[in-house]
């Protein structure tokens, strides 16, 4: 959506929807600050849950994707009142099969 100055917050689950994908999986946001920088696919850091271990990738990527959930966020920011675009996106690099959910929320 375009953004209205304020606080942001975005965080989501990403699920596997097959036991064989190949790939990997990155989020990344783009937004202008309250500062008037611009960020472009800022990564977001992913925690794959894979039953009693959780594997939590810094650099926001998630290997070996199959048969598991992923939780992404919570990223909180802040935007400037230019009302450029907040873009949520979505990186496959190989085979992967998934749904998502997501929330971005205007804190304030």
């Amino acid at each position: 959506p375009a953004s209205v100055a304020g606080r942001y917050r975005v965080s989501g689950v990403i699920t596997s929807t097959s036991g064989t994908n190949t790939g990997t999986l990155q989020m990344t946001l783009d937004y202008v600050d309250s500062q008037g920088t611009t960020h472009t696919a800022d990564v977001i850091v992913m925690q794959a849950l894979t039953g009693a271990t959780a594997l939590y990738d810094v650099d926001g990527t998630v290997t070996d994707t199959a048969s598991k959930e992923i939780v992404f966020g919570p990223k909180s920011f802040t935007v400037n009142n230019a009302g450029t675009n907040i873009v949520l996106k979505m990186i496959i690099t190989g085979t992967v099969a998934v749904t998502i959910a997501y929330l971005l929320e205007k804190l304030g």
